[in-house]
């Protein structure tokens, strides 16, 4: 697919574009492609519009621009002890932080600490005017007017522009554990999630692999702790076996860039799901083998990796028959792009499955971008 994407340099470029684009779709590096579609709209990059602003380690904030990839921010975290715990999603295929914030995204470790609404503090947005304006703050303790930095993550470039972002951070655990469990069946690993996540563990990450019933449990915390708590987990388990450091590492790298699934370059699909909804979705992607799932942050997420495109129909009909919502995020051969919507069904969108009315959302998308410059809700 050609990249049609135009490139700005400066904050006083992206308002030039705004006002001489009758339609503008901003996006990073297109790390999740389904999401930067919009028919007859100008996609607008903010690669160039990267790095830290403003870095008080003393005072566990930041502020970046919004082009700026996650592996860069990571690196510089990294430096002074600090990290993202949400495990962002796509870092090494070089997401954005305002790809993050608009997708949404978040990892693994959501299952404790919370996704990036609960660590973006700040955002300063363009509008459809080109006006430049800002919301939240750049410390911790701040609850002045509506809290734009949440409703701007999901927004998907709907509403305006990310221009820089503000994001609290923690200190980095002294150390890290994964402990893997085979279990016998899908029910037996639902009862082992509900017991570990209202145990007094605090588990750090809570993920499993259906096609292989492997559960995995991280914990985090002081190395004279960890032992202990990887005991008391196999107390709950009955079995299981520790990780090594190099394997735990690679399997929580895998589900944050998916690359979990076996298929390759496969379209990925975030569903939001509970335990109970998990066990009837899977008893009907189990009769497709070019289908996998993979249940993350205790059971509150669903992610899907399919063959390619053409299985989209199939798959929206499951999801809309358990009245299940599906979002596509990840297309890394671009294979939506090329497929005619007679052979998927019409699919031409991120959406499948059912999604719930949007009459607010309608409301406030008119409020907010009334010169209607960004794509609708």
């Amino acid at each position: 697919m050609n990249d049609d994407r135009l490139i700005v340099e400066s904050v006083d470029d992206l308002a030039k574009v705004v006002a001489s684009e009758s339609c503008v779709l901003p996006v990073g590096n297109c790390t999740k492609a389904p999401l930067s579609k919009a028919n007859q709209c100008k996609r607008v990059s903010l690669q160039r519009l990267s790095g830290l602003i403003e870095y008080e380690p003393s005072e566990f904030t930041f502020t970046a621009w919004a082009g700026s990839t996650l592996s860069e921010i990571e690196s510089e975290l990294s430096d002074r002890g600090q990290y993202l715990p949400f495990d962002p999603m796509l870092s090494k295929a070089g997401a954005t932080l305002g790809g993050t914030i608009a997708s949404g995204l978040s990892g693994p470790g959501r299952f404790r600490y919370g996704g990036v609404r609960d660590f973006c503090i700040g955002v300063h947005w363009m509008d459809g005017r080109g006006r430049l304006v800002r919301g939240g703050g750049k410390v911790v303790k701040n609850a002045a007017g509506f809290d734009f930095p949440k409703f701007m993550v999901g927004s998907l470039g709907r509403y305006g522009i990310l221009v820089d972002v503000t994001f609290k951070v923690f200190p980095k655990p002294a150390q890290s554990l994964t402990w893997s469990v085979n279990c016998s069946d899908h029910h037996a690993a639902m009862n082992a999630i509900s017991k570990l996540a209202s145990s007094r563990l605090e588990v750090d990450a809570l993920d499993y692999r259906a096609d292989l019933r492997e559960l995995a449990v991280r914990l985090a915390g002081p190395a004279d702790v960890l032992p202990a708590l990887a005991q008391e987990v196999r107390r709950l388990m009955a079995g299981g076996q520790q990780l090594s450091d190099g394997d735990a590492i690679d399997y929580w790298e895998r589900i944050k860039d998916f690359e979990w699934s076996g298929l390759e370059n496969p379209v990925m699909i975030k569903v939001p799901l509970n335990l109970s909804k998990f066990l009837k979705l899977n008893e009907s992607l189990q009769t497709n083998d070019q289908c996998h799932i993979h249940l993350s942050v205790g059971g509150n997420v669903g992610w899907i990796a399919i063959r390619d495109a053409s299985l989209l129909t199939w798959l929206s009909k499951q999801l809309e028959s358990q009245g299940l919502a599906g979002l596509v995020v990840g297309d890394r051969e671009q294979k939506m792009q090329d497929l005619a919507s007679s052979s998927n069904g019409g699919i031409t969108t991120f959406q499948i499955g059912r999604w719930p009315a949007s009459e607010m959302m309608q409301a406030v998308k008119k409020a907010m971008d009334p010169l209607s410059k960004f794509p609708g809700v």
